[in-house]
């Protein structure tokens, strides 16, 4: 998956980084999980075998008291297999957090993301994960993961925006009901999205269907992805925000050069992108759905900024991450994202946490993606 996402990324596919990252710290952190369990069950034998032998007594036990000790012994074994259990679970997520730590502007948005998107109900109860022990554990592991990457590459790969000395963004009274429009904006932007993916999906399928018919699949595979990435490079030669996962083109539209892109291309743009992303996921390409998320969110943000003259960077802030607000269940990791790109002061963070609060409740809340979703045909292997 790793492989493939980096060549999807290679070719210019509208995919972001993040799913072949992921998938690649996980896989890592399983054999390593397997490592540190098979030392800690080495330790614990020693620890037991040393205890056992430190009594020196050596006595005629009745049956009654064998039972208890094989009780006593399964109970053990099973109480070491559940700690196991919580240890890879808990290496796994924290190298979920490495990988996302080496992506993102801060490792706190790193550490929310893999908090909120699971649930930490979901966390504690279902995998058995403590507050305190897995947060100290996401802090060490993200933390480092940001310190390595910053210190060989320079910089964050999602670019953050510096504060020029002496500039503190000026925030406005109307900067709340600007945040709330823009998480209305996020909702409609996520209808458009999935209504996107519905029509690609619908196109993909019966294409793969007919060719079933008339090719084996393997021939089928060859032509859905030749065409696939056919149309996505045509569509990137024409609007070129929408190739690769969006990273460059983030620092265009945040800078002062995407004061000097029209309305009509920024708009046109957003939509194409949404087109390419799932003409990639859908014929073949490999790689996460988040990045280009921001990158079309953005592009609806420049053009309030471009038209009415809004505060910058609350503006640009909120609609980054208006549209995975509108789709994800992570508000606390959005807002963070928002306010680390950007450099905002605590009350920067206010009309961010209502724009990605907005986004959710209009869109999830009312149902929208679950009656989409219900209707969506499935995914032609």
């Amino acid at each position: 998956m790793t492989i493939t996402c980096l060549i999807s990324l290679m070719g210019n596919a509208s995919v972001g980084p993040e799913s072949g990252l992921g998938a690649a710290c996980a896989g890592m952190s399983i054999i390593y999980a397997k490592g540190v369990n098979s030392i800690c069950r080495r330790i614990e034998s020693w620890t037991v075998s040393n205890n056992n032998s430190s009594s020196g007594i050596d006595e005629v036990v009745d049956e009654d008291e064998e039972n208890g000790t094989t009780n006593e012994t399964n109970t053990n074994k099973q109480e070491i297999e559940d700690n196991e259990k919580i240890r890879s679970k808990l290496i796994v997520l924290s190298g979920m957090t490495a990988a996302f730590s080496a992506i993102l502007p801060t490792p706190a948005t790193a550490i929310l993301l893999c908090i909120e998107l699971p649930g930490f109900e979901a966390l504690s109860k279902k995998h058995g994960l403590s507050y305190m022990k897995t947060l100290a554990q996401l802090t060490v592991s993200g933390t480092l993961s940001f310190w390595i990457f910053d210190r060989w590459y320079g910089n964050t790969y999602l670019p953050s925006v510096p504060n020029i000395p002496g500039y503190i963004p000026k925030f406005e009274s109307y900067d709340t009901p600007l945040a709330a429009g823009i998480g209305l904006m996020g909702s409609i932007l996520a209808l458009s999205y999935l209504l996107i993916a519905g029509i690609v999906k619908v196109c993909t399928s019966k294409a793969k269907t007919i060719l079933d018919n008339k090719l084996n699949s393997k021939l089928r595979i060859v032509i859905i992805s030749t065409i696939g990435g056919t149309l996505f490079g045509t569509l990137g030669y024409i609007f070129p925000l929408t190739l690769g996962d969006g990273s460059y083109q983030l620092g265009t539209i945040f800078g002062t050069a995407g004061s000097n892109i029209s309305t009509s291309v920024l708009i046109a743009s957003s939509f194409a992108k949404m087109l390419t992303y799932w003409i990639s996921e859908e014929t073949g390409m490999v790689g996460g759905l988040f990045y280009p998320m921001l990158l079309i969110g953005s592009m609806c943000g420049r053009v309030i900024v471009n038209e009415f003259g809004t505060s910058w960077a609350t503006t640009l802030a909120c609609s980054l991450v208006a549209l995975p607000a509108a789709i994800c269940p992570g508000p606390l990791t959005l807002m963070m994202l928002g306010i680390s790109t950007f450099n905002l002061s605590s009350r920067g963070g206010i009309p961010v946490l209502v724009c990605t609060v907005t986004a959710h409740v209009l869109f999830v809340g009312l149902g929208i993606p679950q009656k989409l979703m219900s209707k969506a045909p499935k995914k032609t292997q």
